[in-house]
């Protein structure tokens, strides 16, 4: 495989990433001259091959820079939010023993690791940067543990993911070819920088192809405002987004300032259940095409579409022809690839866990018909059991999404002494008043069975969501008890 200085050099010139909202951008010579700087800070302080370091930073240059100055030295990379839980950061510290925390600001992870592991780095552009005497990158063997790349944690501690060297690189490669990534591929890139799919469209996916990034904040109202102009200035023209990204972008209509029909090349869609009223409407009005995908950060990618692969209305996709699914008599969904994780770092028992005879226990139910295609039914523990009665809540946001004025749902199970669980839904939308919820409730008798009906559709300002778009289940229960107060 083609190793960092090679690419560097080779695409010396041409902007590696650019960052709207700061002005910086930086070619691949800058990141091949700031990756070696930072580099020898580390070596400086003691670091070595083998090592891991903590890197924790927004959506910015820095953690990019980061990420390959501990690769040219052999060092595990563990991306951290800068807004995690104390506790969590604490169990994370004791797992991985970082020889260090590079970082650019006081956060509460710099209060609790000792101060000596602390790297203050921030980088400051200049086109006249010397070498730093800095060439060497260290030789990486297939098993080596390039990042750890840990979970949100939305129930219990976040959980360690260990990918190796040869399964990202082999995950890359195969994802690259696929979608025909290139030099003149630009990825418009607003997912969180220390998440699977943020880190990895933030930087080995588009480096190892020479391609750029458009590195946004995490994706919020002011990106959206600003999205056509990533396009129209920056010339983005691959999206990497979650479902809910897309429907917003839509709904937004202050951002039409320029007409960039047909110049967003694709959208690379995952993470949760995409409907196809939103795919439709995003590809009517973009010009775009949208293609879904299925992925767990334990999996890299499962499924997905691309030109080569049609259609198939509520298919997550077509599996992959390095993987393998098998389908147990609950639904579980369990997979074998060559991009499967190296286990839980730390955590052998849950890693065996996960595991069932060589085979990783995603959790998500689901079928595969007669062509391979994939079709994911929910998480199990998300299935809601009513009177003996199992409720796939995705048919239920199907049918409200649909509704006139509604942007985002999400149903969930709540318990209750005489059916078990019963059934909520919520819903949003700018436009949304609280005498829509009845016309709701009425589309929802036309096409959902009596035993499937929610107890109660309840407005809310917006469906509270992670940083990677999953719906926080626990924070919609409160919605519920401040309705029945």
């Amino acid at each position: 495989m083609q190793g960092f200085r090679d690419i560097c050099l080779e695409n010396q010139n041409r902007t590696f990433i650019v960052e709207p909202f700061s002005k910086r951008s930086m070619t691949y010579r800058q990141l091949y001259q700031a990756s070696g700087v930072l580099a020898k800070l580390l070596l400086k302080k003691g670091a070595k091959k083998g090592d891991r370091a903590i890197v924790s930073y927004a959506n910015q240059i820095e953690a990019v820079i980061a990420q390959f100055a501990l690769l040219r030295i052999g060092i595990t990379s563990v991306p951290v939010n800068p807004q995690m839980k104390q506790n969590q950061l604490v169990h994370i510290l004791n797992q991985v023993k970082p020889v260090a925390v590079i970082t650019q600001e006081e956060t509460e992870l710099c209060s609790i690791v000792e101060a000596e592991k602390v790297l203050m780095y921030s980088y400051d552009i200049d086109d006249s940067m010397e070498e730093v005497g800095f060439d060497e990158e260290a030789i990486l063997e297939d098993d080596f543990p390039l990042v750890i790349l840990y979970t949100s944690g939305t129930t219990g501690m976040p959980k360690g993911v260990v990918h190796t060297y040869k399964g990202i690189y082999k995950d890359f490669m195969e994802y690259g070819r696929c979608y025909e990534f290139d030099q003149d591929t630009r990825f418009i890139q607003s997912m969180p920088i220390y998440h699977g799919d943020g880190w990895c469209h933030s930087n080995l996916c588009p480096f190892w192809h020479g391609a750029s990034v458009i590195l946004l904040p995490i994706f919020n109202t002011r990106v959206i405002a600003q999205f056509d102009s990533y396009v129209e200035e920056y010339k983005g023209n691959v999206l990497v987004a979650v479902p809910i990204m897309l429907s917003q972008i839509l709904g937004m209509k202050i951002r039409f300032r320029y007409d960039i029909k047909g110049k967003i090349r694709l959208a690379l869609c995952g993470s949760a259940k995409l409907h196809a009223d939103t795919l439709h409407n995003f590809e009517t009005e973009f010009e775009a095409k949208v293609y879904e995908n299925y992925s767990l950060t334990e999996t890299m990618l499962i499924s997905q579409y691309s030109k080569d692969v049609e259609y198939k209305k509520d298919s997550v996709g077509k599996i992959l022809d390095e993987c393998q699914v098998k389908i147990l008599e609950d639904g579980e969904i369990l997979i074998k690839s060559p991009y499967l994780f190296a286990g839980y770092y730390q955590e052998p028992e849950l890693t065996n866990d996960s595991m069932q005879d060589g085979w990783f226990c995603t959790g998500d139910t689901g079928y595969v018909d007669d062509e391979n295609y994939l079709y994911l039914i929910g998480r199990k523990k998300n299935i809601i059991n009513k009177a003996g009665l199992k409720i796939d809540p995705e048919e239920i946001n199907g049918v409200i999404l649909k509704c006139k004025g509604v942007e985002d749902a999400a149903t969930i199970g709540v318990e209750d002494v005489a059916v078990g669980e019963e059934i909520y839904s919520f819903v949003s939308g700018t436009q949304l008043k609280d005498e829509d919820i009845q016309l709701i409730m009425d589309k929802l008798k036309q096409e959902v069975v009596l035993a499937k009906i929610p107890k109660q559709v309840i407005l809310i300002d917006a469906i509270p969501r992670n940083a990677i778009g999953k719906v926080v289940n626990d924070e919609l229960t409160k919605f519920i008890h401040v309705k029945r107060g």
